[in-house]
């Protein structure tokens, strides 16, 4: 079980975190003081209310360590990358929690925070599943040579993944 120190106003939170044997599996990062600080750098990007106990805090870094661990960072940059998205991800829900307030000016200008911050976090979304090559690939060919006695097919092709038998 490894600690982990977090600063906040007042005082500091000592968060027990379990990286197991292979810190890899909730970081990406197979260097101990890397998962180790990605995780540091996650729970101080949280807001931690003061009037929270220590407990609920303790509740809130430890759920935002397993959504990191649920991304299932395959390397460092997928580490940052999933750190940095649970971060967007916790910042826009607070942003849209404060979107609640009685004030018109403070409901708007949350609202427009949130919007942001929930459009970078679908950018990010989109630069992961890149990375992990999810998604549609094209193919196109721009120049074709086709040589005396060959055949070759012009126009849009889509391959099914089954063969049709030719009709005699």
């Amino acid at each position: 079980m490894t600690q982990m120190e977090t600063v906040g106003p007042g005082r500091a939170l000592v968060v027990p975190i379990d990286l197991g044997g292979e810190p890899a599996a909730k970081t990406g990062a197979s260097d101990a003081r890397l998962a180790h600080r990605l995780l540091t750098q996650l729970a101080e990007s949280l807001w931690l209310p003061e009037g929270l106990s220590d407990e609920e805090k303790l509740d809130r870094i430890q759920a935002a360590a397993a959504a990191l661990e649920g991304l299932r960072p395959r390397d460092v940059l997928e580490g940052m990358l999933a750190a940095q998205m649970v971060a967007t991800h916790s910042a826009a829900m607070d942003c849209l929690r404060r979107a609640g307030s009685p004030d018109p000016g403070q409901r708007s200008e949350n609202m427009r925070h949130a919007g942001r911050l929930l459009g970078l976090y679908a950018k990010q979304v989109e630069v992961l599943n890149r990375n992990r090559g999810v998604g549609h690939q094209r193919v196109t060919v721009e120049h074709v040579r086709v040589e005396s006695g060959a055949q070759a097919i012009v126009g849009q092709v889509n391959a099914t993944g089954r063969t049709e038998k030719a009709s005699q």
